[in-house]
């Protein structure tokens, strides 16, 4: 049991620190993404395809 948890603890340390990274990445995004979305859909060129995009996902 001991040699499992040896195993786990360098794996599990690792997908926690790329799930900190990417919430740290992504969250600016989606906090301005979410905030724009309560206003009117005035959306035209680039910012049209990231809306469709985001729509998509």
């Amino acid at each position: 049991m001991k040699k499992l948890f040896a195993t786990m603890r360098p794996i599990a340390s690792a997908a926690l620190r790329v799930a900190m990274i990417v919430g740290i990445m992504t969250g600016p995004v989606y906090a301005v993404a979410m905030m724009k979305a309560g206003e009117a859909n005035r959306v035209s060129g680039a910012g049209l395809v990231l809306y469709v995009s985001l729509e998509r996902a």
